[in-house]
């Protein structure tokens, strides 16, 4: 069973965070009869986001940013907006997993938080280099 996010109690994620603790939320979600469902990580990793009203949401994956082709080689583009996003979903440059990726980006993009940064996981210490302001990985940005 498969289900999509309709709130977050954002409370209990602040109240954790407040205390000094990343939390690590498993992506299940309940309906008012008890019924489990799977959450897509990477949707409600943004509307985890959105709700706490985060500035930022870095995606940590195992590629190193949104690619596209140019002058016949993938490279990474260091930035994208929402609409740029859109094109390379319809032109097939963004296909498979990361489309829910780019997709909960858009989502979440669309209320606090300002931009959603994907990076490579690979990489050594990528997490305190994105929050240290290291330009690396594809920012998505509203416009």
């Amino acid at each position: 069973m498969v289900g999509e996010v309709t709130e977050v109690k954002a409370e209990i994620v602040t109240g954790i965070v407040g205390m000094g603790y990343i939390p690590v939320i498993a992506p299940i979600g309940v309906d008012a009869a008890g019924q489990r469902y799977n959450i897509n990580a990477d949707t409600a990793a943004g509307a985890v986001a959105s709700y706490v009203e985060s500035p930022q949401m870095i995606v940590v994956t195992d590629v190193p940013g949104i690619m596209s082709t140019v002058e016949g080689r993938k490279v990474v583009l260091p930035s994208v907006t929402v609409q740029e996003i859109e094109a390379l979903i319809e032109s097939g440059e963004i296909y498979g997993g990361m489309i829910p990726k780019v997709r909960a980006a858009i989502d979440c993009i669309q209320g606090s938080v300002s931009e959603v940064i994907i990076v490579d996981g690979k990489e050594p210490r990528v997490l305190s280099r994105v929050l240290q302001g290291e330009a690396i990985g594809t920012r998505i940005i509203r416009s």
